[in-house]
């Protein structure tokens, strides 16, 4: 396994598909930021087996995720970078 194989990556600016187990086993990974809505094509335990204190971050506004849970996963929305925030239509102050 490569340690930090995604770590300051600026070349993925998209995903639409993670597959079943994509992650699984990733003991060291603590945390997934999301940066936009929640994907819509996901494998099952995609992020299986990763560290305790494992949690999915997405930010607020974002469509399709839950919390305190989000696919059985910890989950906590965050506020957008430099405080924008981006209302989902439909939301209140949304578009």
């Amino acid at each position: 396994m490569i340690s930090g194989a995604f770590q300051n990556n600026t070349e993925i600016t998209s995903v639409t598909f993670i597959g079943m187990y994509a992650f699984s086993d990733c003991t060291g990974l603590k945390a997934a930021l999301f940066q936009g809505n929640a994907p819509a094509n996901l494998g099952d335990r995609i992020f299986e087996r990763a560290a305790i204190e494992f949690t999915i971050f997405y930010h607020e506004g974002a469509i399709g995720f839950t919390s305190p849970k989000w696919r059985g996963y910890a989950s906590m929305a965050v506020p957008r970078p430099g405080g924008i925030r981006k209302q989902a239509p439909g939301a209140p102050g949304g578009g």
